[in-house]
Formats: C-alpha cells, sequence, structure tokens
C-alpha cells in the first residue's frame, strides 16, 4: 500500500480526504477515512478504466468532493463531484468533451456552490473557462468571451464573494500577448479590465483584493 498522498480534512473534521495507491499497486484514487478511526476507509471514485488515475481534488464547504481522474477514458481527465462520506456514485461536472479533452485545473467557490475550470472540451489545446454547480445539477456554462486565433485562457481566479471570475487569456508563443478580464461567474458578458504586451519568457500573476 503505497502512502496517503494530500490528505485533507472535511469542514466539519469528521473525515480526511487523500489520494493513495491503496487497492492496486500504482494506481492511484480517492478514499475518505473517519477522522477517529476504527472504520475502513471509503473508496469515492467509481472504478478507473485500466491505466486511469485521481490527479487531483478539493473539499468544497459542504463536504463535497470534486476532483479530476481519467476515469472513463485513459488521459481524458474530467471532473466529478461525490459526497466525502461516499454512498453515491460521482457525478461527472465537466459535461460532454471531445477525444482528448483535459480539465488541466479548477476552484471552488468559497461557499462551495459551484466550480469553475480550465478544459480544451471543444477544441484541443484551446483551454476555455466554464462554471458548473458542484451538485451537477445543471450543465457547465462558458465563461470567457470568444478567444481569438491561437489563444486560450492561461489563468483565472473567483472573487472571494463568488459573484465574479476574472481570468486572463491570450497567445503565450512566439510572444506572450494576454488580456485580463472580469466576467460574472453566472455567466455573461466579460469586460475586458487591462492590457497586457510583453516579449517572451514574460510571466504574468494576478490576485483578487479580498475586498
Amino acid at each position: 500500500m503505497s502512502a496517503a498522498l494530500f490528505p485533507r480534512a472535511t469542514p466539519d473534521s469528521n473525515r480526511f480526504v487523500y489520494v493513495a495507491a491503496q487497492l492496486t499497486s500504482g494506481v492511484f484514487e480517492l478514499f475518505s477515512v473517519a477522522s477517529g478511526g476504527g472504520t475502513a476507509p471509503t473508496r469515492l471514485n467509481s472504478a478507473l478504466i485500466l491505466g486511469g488515475n485521481v490527479t487531483g481534488f478539493a473539499i468544497s464547504a459542504d463536504g463535497h468532493v470534486v476532483y479530476g481522474a481519467d476515469q472513463g477514458a485513459d488521459e481524458r481527465f474530467e471532473l466529478y463531484s461525490v459526497p466525502a462520506v461516499g454512498g453515491q456514485a460521482p457525478t461527472v461536472l465537466s459535461g460532454a468533451m471531445s477525444a482528448g479533452a483535459d480539465v488541466t485545473k479548477f476552484l471552488l467557490s468559497d461557499d462551495g456552490a459551484f466550480v469553475v475550470y480550465l478544459a480544451d472540451a471543444n477544441t484541443d489545446q484551446v483551454f476555455e473557462l466554464y462554471r458548473a454547480p458542484i451538485n451537477g445539477s445543471q450543465a457547465p456554462v462558458r465563461l470567457n468571451a470568444p478567444l481569438a486565433p491561437g489563444a486560450s485562457v492561461l489563468a483565472f481566479e473567483i472573487a472571494r464573494d463568488g459573484s465574479r471570475v476574472v481570468y486572463q487569456a491570450g497567445v503565450t508563443s512566439p510572444n506572450e500577448s494576454a488580456d485580463l478580464y472580469s466576467v460574472p461567474s453566472a455567466g455573461g458578458t466579460a469586460v475586458r479590465l487591462s492590457i497586457f504586451d510583453a516579449g517572451p519568457s514574460t510571466q504574468r500573476w494576478f490576485a483578487i483584493a479580498p475586498d
């Protein structure tokens, strides 16, 4: 059995969630276990396709676990949600995705109501920004404005109150050129905040102030 990776407590501290190759050597899956011990760990993901692994997870304020995995098709990394206590099949959050598509990054809203994620869901290597409710009650909504040829969404952050998402979109080669946008988290018109235009290998960072 491998060591437990990235153990995190649920908001009520009743359970710990972790990733481990616990059942099959080299196959990393998602588990939760009572913080007080006395019971066996519960596997949270569904059976993985041959070659599949869980790659990361986050825990929402209401105790759901959102995780990324190539669960249904090898090397197609999708997004799922499941209660930390287990007891039900995971819900796919990332919707229909083309062959070879991947979710590469995701963040949860502070209230645990929704997840925002990056994926090349429609066109290979063109990464766009999506929002989906963590309970899977609605299909994902694309948040970014239409992208210029060769451009992708490069980075994003969710406002603390969950009302807006700020993201950076543009190209990274041969020269980096990216704009910063703000969009309502429920979807709507994206507003350009500022313009970046820099030479190759330039790094860009941004953050949303707490207020």
